[in-house]
């Protein structure tokens, strides 16, 4: 089996979900740049202490005029009284308590935030097929042949789900992620969530607020592949660098994002211009990353199976995927008319999944000790680093980073020791280039 260590930097605030809901209505406390969990053991004490205990059950069950306890706390002068189990920053312009009385909660294990090994998977299982899809003439000519005999789009989904399970059931066992690391406290945020409609329809108000892990934070997994048999669909995934996996996804991601540019560029609103902004940054990333990294969505947001796949799909299956999305109540609150996003037009879920750097302090670099001068025929060893580039020291300086010459482009495991012969030097005897032996 081989495990990699994978780092999941947040390129936008992340919320995945199943945490509790929480009310301003006696449960948490907001204010313009804060949220506050409230201690209820000690809140019931200090009511109780202050013969208060029935006037504030009599104001929190009118909840149809009030929903901020704050209110309740402040006039009756116990504000700097009250404790709370929590608190965390809220990321808001303007801040109307009264408009927003939920707060969902981001999922938890032991009182700490972290990304469940199972969201990720899913989400990078849909982009997988979504790239079979593109990759196979065979696949491609059967999904397009369900949408083309189906007229409703739970038909649709079941039988192209159906197509999902029969290639990557069996394979994808051998694929496996594990639950991220815990986040620091420092990294949680409440963001307020809302739905802008983008094409004509208005409506007034917030949904709700989310508990969120914050933009740029990294955090720790772990990706495995065991090796797979050779007529294996997914045999790309067997690489050690797992270049062919985020090749796959970032392949997605990019076509994703030049349909959804697409859709964003038939509208008007200036908050469409807003994400087309944002999604033009993301895939500029994605194009730079040269396959070292992949770019995806996930949690709140994120995007759903019509989506991912539509990209790969002739332009007949686009557009009855579309229309059957525009008017079917359930599914167009969601796309292509709506789009979740933060207080300031932000979008949420966008990740990155990247091989960690090799840290330099933790390698005990080999020290290439050689008298005589360099000759194209002097075997170094060195560390792989990508498919040309290694690092190396020689008689006690280090080479963080060496042009390869890999005329095969053979793959080793990153920080994998490999043997490498000289190719060029420099006029004051420093090493340019090295070659595979």
């Amino acid at each position: 089996m081989n495990n990699h260590p994978i780092i999941i930097e947040t390129l936008s605030p992340l919320h995945i979900g199943k945490g509790d809901s929480l009310t301003s209505v006696g449960e948490y406390v907001a204010t313009s740049n804060r949220i506050r969990i409230i201690d209820q053991v000690h809140l019931h004490n200090l009511l109780d202490e202050k013969g208060l205990q029935q006037e504030y059950m009599d104001y929190i069950l009118n909840y149809a005029k009030n929903t901020h306890v704050w209110d309740f706390f402040t006039g009756h002068k116990i504000e700097n009284e009250v404790k709370y189990n929590r608190e965390f920053p809220l990321h808001a312009a303007a801040f109307n308590p009264d408009s927003n009385n939920i707060l969902e909660l981001a999922i938890e294990t032991a009182g700490q935030k972290y990304i469940p090994g199972s969201s990720l998977k899913g989400a990078i299982r849909t982009l997988l097929f979504a790239y079979c899809i593109g990759a196979d003439h065979s696949l491609r000519s059967r999904v397009e042949n369900i949408i083309a005999t189906a007229d409703d789009l739970y038909t649709i989904k079941k039988r192209i789900l159906h197509e999902e399970d029969t290639l990557l059931n069996s394979e994808l066992n051998l694929f496996r992620v594990e639950d991220s690391l815990p986040v620091a406290e420092e990294n949680v945020v409440a963001e307020i969530s809302k739905r802008a409609h983008l094409f004509g329809v208005r409506t007034e108000g917030l949904d709700n607020l989310r508990e969120c892990i914050d933009v740029g934070t990294l955090i720790k997994t772990t990706i495995s592949v065991i090796p797979q048999l050779q007529d294996s669909n997914l045999l790309w995934l067997n690489r050690d660098d797992l270049s062919g996996f985020f090749h796959a996804v970032n392949t997605v991601t990019d076509h994703y994002i030049d349909v959804e540019l697409k859709l964003l560029s038939k509208s008007t609103d200036s908050i469409a211009k807003e994400i087309a902004g944002e999604l033009l940054g993301l895939q500029k990333q994605l194009k730079q990353s040269a396959d070292q990294s992949a770019i995806l969505r996930l949690g709140k947001g994120k995007t759903f199976i019509f989506q991912v796949i539509l990209p790969m799909l002739n332009e007949a299956s686009q557009n009855k995927i579309i229309r059957l999305l525009v008017n079917d109540a359930d599914a167009r609150i969601n796309f292509p008319k709506t789009r979740v996003l933060t207080d300031n037009n932000k979008m949420f879920g966008w990740i990155k999944l990247s091989l960690p750097e090799l840290p330099t302090s933790e390698i005990n670099y080999f020290n290439n000790i050689i008298e005589n001068p360099l000759k194209g025929v002097t075997k170094l060893k060195a560390y792989f680093l990508e498919t040309k580039k290694v690092c190396l020291m020689y008689n006690g300086i280090f080479y963080p980073s060496l042009q390869l010459v890999n005329q095969l482009k053979t793959h080793f495991k990153k920080g994998q020791e490999i043997e490498v012969v000289l190719q060029q030097l420099s006029n004051e005897g420093k090493i340019i280039h090295v070659k595979l032996d």
